[in-house]
C-alpha cells in the first residue's frame, strides 16, 4: 500500500509537462508551462503567499498586479532568494529584493549626484543593495520605476503596440531586450506565470487577504 502511494505521488508530480518549445525570429527558446507553475504554487510557504499578497494589493494602484506579482516570483520566489550575485558585471554587484532589482540600475536613478570617490561610490551600492533587500517597499518603488521606465520608452519610440511585452523584455534585458533570447524567453516565462496566478486566485486563493494583515 505505501508503495502504490508513492508511485501515485511520483506520478502527480511528473503528470504535467514541464516545458514547452516557442520558434521565434531569434530561435527557439524552452518555456516552463502554465501546469508548471500551478503546480509549483502549491508547495508555497505562508511567507510567501504573505509576499505574494503583499504585492497584488501594493501593485493594484498601478494596474500591475499581475505583472508585479508574476515578476516578485521569477525573480525571488516570493522572498525566498532576495539576492542574485551572478547578475552583476565584472565587479559590479548583482540584483537584490523581491524583485531583484539590479544596484547598477538602481545606483545610476536614485544618485542624481554620484560621490567622485570609488569607495564612496561602492559604499553607496553596498548600502543600495542591504535596503534592496530588507525594505521591500524601497525594492517595490524601484521595480515599479523601472517597469514604467521602460513603458514610457517603448511609447515614446511609436511601440504602443506591443508596449506591455517590451516593457517585460526591456525591465529584464535593457535596451535590446527585445532582441536576446533570454529576454524573449523571460517574456514569455512571465506570461505563463501570469496564467498560473490568474488560475490559482479563482481555484486555490493564491492571492488573498490573510487574517491579521
Amino acid at each position: 500500500m505505501k508503495k502504490i502511494i508513492i508511485f501515485l505521488l511520483f506520478v502527480n508530480i511528473f503528470a504535467y509537462q514541464k516545458y514547452s518549445i516557442i520558434n521565434t525570429k531569434y530561435g527557439k527558446i524552452k518555456v516552463h508551462t502554465v501546469d508548471y507553475y500551478i503546480n509549483q504554487f502549491k508547495y508555497l510557504s505562508i511567507n510567501q503567499k504573505r509576499i505574494a499578497n503583499k504585492v497584488w494589493q501594493k501593485a493594484k494602484e498601478f494596474d500591475l498586479q499581475h505583472t508585479m506579482t508574476a515578476i516578485a516570483f521569477k525573480e525571488s520566489a516570493f522572498g525566498r532568494a532576495l539576492e542574485n550575485d551572478k547578475d552583476g558585471r565584472g565587479d559590479e554587484l548583482g540584483s537584490y529584493g523581491v524583485f531583484h532589482n539590479l544596484v547598477k540600475s538602481v545606483y545610476d536613478r536614485y544618485m542624481i549626484v554620484k560621490p567622485k570617490s570609488k569607495i564612496e561610490q561602492w559604499e553607496m551600492k553596498v548600502y543600495l543593495a542591504k535596503r534592496l533587500r530588507d525594505d521591500f517597499d524601497f525594492s517595490f518603488s524601484q521595480s515599479l520605476a523601472e517597469l514604467k521606465y521602460w513603458e514610457n520608452y517603448a511609447i515614446a519610440h511609436g511601440q504602443k503596440w506591443s508596449k506591455w511585452k517590451l516593457m517585460i523584455m526591456r525591465y529584464n534585458g535593457g535596451t535590446y531586450g527585445n532582441k536576446n533570447l533570454k529576454s524573449i524567453k523571460y517574456y514569455y516565462e512571465i506570461v505563463n506565470i501570469i496564467k498560473a496566478i490568474s488560475y490559482y486566485k479563482k481555484h486555490e486563493k493564491l492571492i488573498n487577504k490573510i487574517e491579521g494583515e
